[in-house]
Formats: structure tokens, C-alpha cells, sequence
């Protein structure tokens, strides 16, 4: 198994988990996947909505990684992450 490549894409990965992890920002989750068969992890999507539109990105046939917050201004935020590697997956990435 070959390590991830961070060094590829990393402006936009950074950029995405500043987002997530700043609570005035209106980015909650952020979604990483591999560039197509390569060790390349790189952003695929983010967004605003809640945990359950993250959950719907998930593919079963692709190893992905997830980034969000969950929780409320008045109890505070935690950040989840997200290993995503189902049984018809492709991969041995992660």
C-alpha cells in the first residue's frame, strides 16, 4: 500500500478544513476523496447543509473521507471525521 500524497491539492484541502473547523463560517462538512487511481487525496465537495447531506455523498464503490461539525452554538461544536471504506470498494487507501 503507497502512502497519501498530501502535497497535490493542498491549497484547496486546507482551505476546506479551515471552514469546517471555524465556527463563524457557513461551511459545515467537507467531503475528500483520490484522484481518480492515483494516492492524490484532494477535495471533492463541501457545504453548508447538515450531516445527513454529507451522508449522501458517500459512494459504495469509492474509499472517502469526511470532515464536519455537528452541534449547536448554545452546546458547543465538535468536528466528526469520517473514514469511509465500504465493501465493494475499490481500494485499500485507507
Amino acid at each position: 500500500m503507497q502512502a497519501i500524497n498530501l502535497d497535490f491539492y493542498s491549497l484547496s484541502r486546507l482551505t476546506a478544513k479551515e471552514d469546517v473547523l471555524n465556527p463563524r463560517s457557513s461551511i459545515n462538512w467537507a467531503l475528500f476523496a483520490y484522484d481518480g487511481i492515483t494516492n492524490n487525496l484532494k477535495l471533492s465537495d463541501s457545504g453548508a447543509d447538515d450531516v445527513s447531506d454529507l451522508a449522501g455523498r458517500f459512494y459504495p464503490s469509492r474509499p472517502l473521507c469526511g470532515l464536519c461539525r455537528v452541534g449547536t452554538e448554545g452546546t458547543g461544536h465538535c468536528i466528526v471525521l469520517i473514514a469511509w471504506v465500504s465493501y465493494g470498494s475499490q481500494s485499500n487507501n485507507f
